[in-house]
């Protein structure tokens, strides 16, 4: 059984991934693609900046 959802606000988001991406920008090494994880978490940040505009939360679910 999955645990029940979580909905986040816009802000905890754009901090959680500003601060990833600065940390990938400080040691690229991290991961092994990092101009595409960039690319990814840029989108990502786009994503909550607008929910934040329109008073949004989010949730982030991952499929494998």
């Amino acid at each position: 059984n999955l645990p029940p959802e979580e909905w986040y606000d816009a802000d905890h988001g754009i901090d959680y991934i500003t601060q990833l991406a600065n940390s990938i920008r400080r040691n690229p090494r991290a991961v092994k693609a990092p101009d595409a994880v960039l690319y990814d978490l840029d989108s990502m940040l786009n994503v909550l900046t607008q929910a934040k505009d329109r008073g949004l939360k989010w949730h982030l679910q991952v499929d494998f």
